[in-house]
């Protein structure tokens, strides 16, 4: 019997990504314990029920003090110390950059770095980013020399990673269809005859968020009653600004802000379209529930999303930052529901074929020794 660890720097990625995986993993035998930093209640509820032992850990999951990186590797020190691992999935960058070397250091055996995405570090521009991208790819570089496999979930991620000189030769690799989607609990939902555009996301700048309300605007002002629902929530300081930009909207009738969602099935069973013009992705895990549930997306033609989106079938690919095609396929899709119909009909075989949760879950527990 393995006791396994899944670590991640985000803990609502544990119900909503890792829960097929913690089944299985259960079901064979296994004990499992997830640890995060600052875990909620209802994260710490739906882990406790898929039968996972809930650990929260004691670091900021945003920044990179020097001085602060090293308490987020004392306290991954610790958590090996007191609760023993035989295998080590960490996903997210600082997980990954500080867990996979201290399991290394604490002779666990099975060490498997999960790449979920390059993150706001490798995307945003500025000298600011410059330096912390230069900071990250010395400790991914030291980290990834550490694994014993490395999983990405698309595979332009695989090819820069190797480009920037981040993978140690003889290490593994796997790329598999981002966390796939539980085509269970995600069922198809019948089209809504009064259904219109939703976003559902983080409002950051890499989720396109700003180019997203750009969009929205236009679509009220050319369609003032097509149906807009943002559905999600601001982090930090510029989320906070998005947040005062969406109940401004909301106020002046420009779309409906309904706040962060649990579960976001009643919204994608609302909406016709869904949109998320991110600027990259591992592989959009919303994208993927929204194509299960039977809806047209439309999404940026940028690594991890044009993975899930096949233009013209499932939904419409459009260029990072170009605002008018991303409005006017909005418009175009939400105003031709036999179109829209079609194309998430399509996206949810697409789903099926290749994003489910469970063909996912083992190609990770191959990867870990375990399959």
């Amino acid at each position: 019997m393995a006791r396994v660890a899944i670590l991640t720097g985000y803990a609502p990625t544990l119900p909503l990504f890792r829960a097929p995986l913690v089944g299985m993993l259960r079901a064979a035998g296994h004990e499992v314990v997830v640890a995060a930093p600052a875990i909620e209640p209802w994260v710490r509820e739906r882990m406790g029920e898929a039968g996972a032992e809930v650990v929260e850990l004691d670091y900021a999951r945003r920044g990179m003090n020097p001085l602060a990186e090293r308490g987020v590797r004392r306290e991954f020190d610790r958590f090996m110390r007191e609760r023993r691992p035989t295998h080590v999935l960490a996903g997210t960058i600082k997980a990954v950059c500080h867990g996979i070397p201290s399991a290394a250091a604490a002779g666990v055996p099975v060490r498997v770095a999960m790449i979920t995405g390059v993150g706001s570090v490798f995307v945003r521009g500025g000298l600011r980013w410059w330096i912390a991208r230069r900071a990250a790819c010395a400790l991914y570089r030291r980290a990834l020399a550490q694994a014993t496999h490395v999983i990405f979930h698309n595979p332009d991620d695989r090819d820069d990673f190797a480009r920037w000189g981040l993978l140690a030769r003889g290490v593994p690799v796997t790329v598999t269809a981002g966390s796939g989607v539980d085509l269970v609990h995600h069922a198809t939902q019948p089209p809504s005859a009064r259904g219109g555009i939703l976003f559902a996301s983080r409002f950051m700048t890499d989720k396109g968020f700003e180019e997203f309300l750009q969009a929205a605007e236009i679509v009220h002002r050319q369609s003032p009653g097509t149906p807009i629902r943002i559905a999600g929530f601001g982090d930090g300081k510029e989320g906070a600004a998005f947040e005062r930009r969406v109940a401004d909207g909301a106020t002046r009738g420009m779309w409906e802000a309904v706040g962060r969602r649990h579960d976001i099935r009643p919204d994608l069973a609302w909406c016709r379209v869904f949109v998320l013009p991110s600027w990259r992705e591992g592989t959009p895990h919303s994208v993927l529930e929204a194509m299960a549930a039977g809806r047209a997306v439309v999404t940026n033609d940028v690594p991890g999303c044009r993975q899930c989106v096949e233009h013209g079938v499932t939904g419409v690919l459009v260029a990072r930052g170009d605002v008018a095609d991303l409005a006017r396929a909005m418009l175009e899709l939400v105003h031709d529901p036999t179109r829209a119909d079609a194309m998430g009909h399509a996206a949810r075989d697409r789903a099926e074929r290749l994003f489910d949760a469970r063909t996912v879950a083992r190609e990770t527990l191959a990867a870990m020794g375990l399959g």
